[in-house]
């Protein structure tokens, strides 16, 4: 097996059973997971699963059909790309809204001002809630 797969396996079962056990801590009824930079939303089932209620982030909502854009890059016109809950720069999330559970899984390494966009993710988190971040040791070509 290639090591990005097995880091990705581990990273994958890490976040999931870190989200578990997050939600096993948290006493509200409904709590709140917000996935920033959530992309293909790999994580929703898990987290709705575990009892949480979802909302995703993405800097833009990508549509392969839409050539207005002329985005360039490594796409697929078949792929199916969830929609988004909130579409923005980190930067510009709003934190009116406050989520038990802030998740931002391989997103960091991409943006100009990580030190900010840290402080966005524990200002979206409620108060004794909790954020999960991870960064690649290495970052590789995405959806190649």
């Amino acid at each position: 097996m290639h090591i990005s797969n097995v880091n990705n396996n581990y990273r994958v079962n890490w976040v999931t059973q870190s989200i578990e056990l997050l939600r096993s801590k948290t006493v509200r009824a409904n709590p709140t997971l917000f996935d920033i930079g959530a992309g293909m939303q790999p994580y929703r089932k898990i987290a709705q699963d575990a009892g949480f209620v979802y909302k995703s982030h993405d800097f833009t909502q990508y549509d392969p059909k839409n050539n207005e854009n002329k985005s360039v890059g490594i796409h697929t016109i078949g792929w199916t790309y969830p929609k988004q809950d909130v579409v923005c720069d980190i930067l510009e999330i709003p934190t009116d809204e406050k989520f038990d559970l802030v998740i931002c899984t391989e997103v960091l390494e991409h943006v100009p001002d990580p030190v900010s966009s840290l402080k966005k993710l524990f200002a979206l988190a409620a108060e004794g809630g909790h954020v999960l971040i991870t960064v690649p040791f290495g970052s590789m070509t995405h959806q190649a």
